[in-house]
């Protein structure tokens, strides 16, 4: 997951340059978006922006992702299992499970070497806005 600033200005670059289809987006009550999930062929590239993550989440992982270029790994999972999670040496729950505005169960997790991982249990995903800035 990349965060960003805006996600408009990065859509013609994955649409255009790299040939990525809008699988997924979410957008909030003033029709900004919010999150993006471009795709080609097996792979994905989600895009979130960094007002909505500082809406949807405490600020202890917020505070991971303020670097200019901030990013994290996101692990699509068919069963969110935290204690397996929790048992990983090294391994600091940051956040979780909670339910996500945008249709997932997730779990914010930094690795050993302070990498945030973020691994999610997909529900059906609903067109809806979030109502953040």
């Amino acid at each position: 997951m990349l965060v960003v600033d805006e996600i408009e200005p990065c859509i013609p670059f994955y649409k255009n340059t790299l040939d990525y289809e809008v699988k997924h987006e979410l957008k909030n009550d003033t029709g900004k978006m919010t999150y993006l999930c471009f795709t080609k062929g097996d792979h994905s590239v989600m895009l979130t922006t960094k007002a909505y993550l500082a809406k949807e989440l405490p600020t202890d992982v917020v505070q991971h992702l303020k670097a200019p270029n901030a990013s994290y790994l996101y692990h699509s999972v068919e069963k969110l299992d935290v204690d397996l999670i929790k048992q990983q040496e090294g391994a600091k729950l940051l956040h979780g499970p909670h339910d996500s505005s945008y249709g997932a169960t997730e779990a914010y997790v930094l690795d050993v070497s302070g990498h945030m991982h973020v691994f999610g249990e997909w529900r059906k995903m609903e067109a809806k806005t979030d109502g953040a800035a």
